[in-house]
């Protein structure tokens, strides 16, 4: 399997990493998160820019990441504007979806940017084309909140991530039974085998919890582990995920 390398970090390569997102609201409480997360406690950070409070101005936003690049040092950070329809804050159209990511692609700094699947293969592919020609990596993106699709469905989803150019795959589904978290689980683990590029996959909520501990199993070649906020629902704090993940990998 193809690996991507995000500063000093090799996502693929074995180890499941722990990605932890920055959910502060204020320019303030944003730095302040991005201070503790490097200590040692994950291995890449996750922005969110939709839970910032003046996320539909870029100039804003641009002038906070590159706070945050100073203070990261060398860990990577994702750049991620979850929409309103994906379980984020954003409401604005597609049209401003792409603009607000093509804006901070050309003035902002980060090393990897998620990308949404269902804004359509077209808007898809020019902003995959965009975050390459900034020498940016993408993550594209898949979540359901209500439902978890067939196994078929869901292998099929990380396919066409792959197909559009995405350079790291991730699919997040809600379980209804534990046949869901094994459903989604298998997916993982049969598309894994057949594409060549890094996935993220998780069944979210309490019930797909295990899911976030079982990249050993299904391939999924990072996780996400809260400090503070959760950005999902199911996600471990980030400190017990990593007491987790050693003992697993150990």
């Amino acid at each position: 399997m193809k690996t991507v390398r995000l500063r000093n970090v090799e996502l693929g390569d074995g180890d499941s990493k722990i990605i932890v997102p920055i959910t502060g609201a204020t320019e303030e409480k944003i730095i302040a998160q991005a201070k503790e997360l490097n200590q040692g406690i994950c291995d890449l950070a996750e922005w969110r820019v939709d839970l910032f409070e003046k996320h539909h101005a870029v100039s804003e936003i641009v002038k906070v990441a590159r706070k945050l690049r100073d203070v990261l040092g060398d860990m990577p950070f994702i750049f991620t504007i979850r929409t309103k329809e994906d379980g984020g804050k954003f409401e604005g159209t597609n049209e401003e979806y792409a603009e607000t990511v093509s804006k901070f692609l050309l003035e902002g700094e980060c090393d990897a940017c998620d990308i949404e699947l269902a804004k359509g293969k077209p808007l898809v592919q020019s902003l995959l084309e965009a975050a390459k020609s900034h020498g940016v990596k993408t993550i594209v993106s898949s979540h359901s909140f209500d439902k978890t699709p067939t196994v078929d469905k869901m292998i099929s989803i990380l396919c066409e991530m792959q197909s559009c150019g995405a350079d790291i795959a991730k699919l997040a589904v809600m379980p209804k039974s534990i046949q869901d978290v094994l459903n989604l689980m298998l997916a993982s683990a049969k598309a894994f085998e057949n594409l060549n590029i890094p996935l993220i996959t998780m069944s979210m909520g309490k019930l797909g919890s295990f899911s976030r501990v079982a990249g050993l199993l299904t391939g999924s070649c990072a996780t996400f582990g809260s400090y503070g906020q959760e950005s999902a629902p199911g996600q471990y704090d980030c400190r017990d995920l990593k007491e987790i993940m050693e003992m697993l990998y150990e």
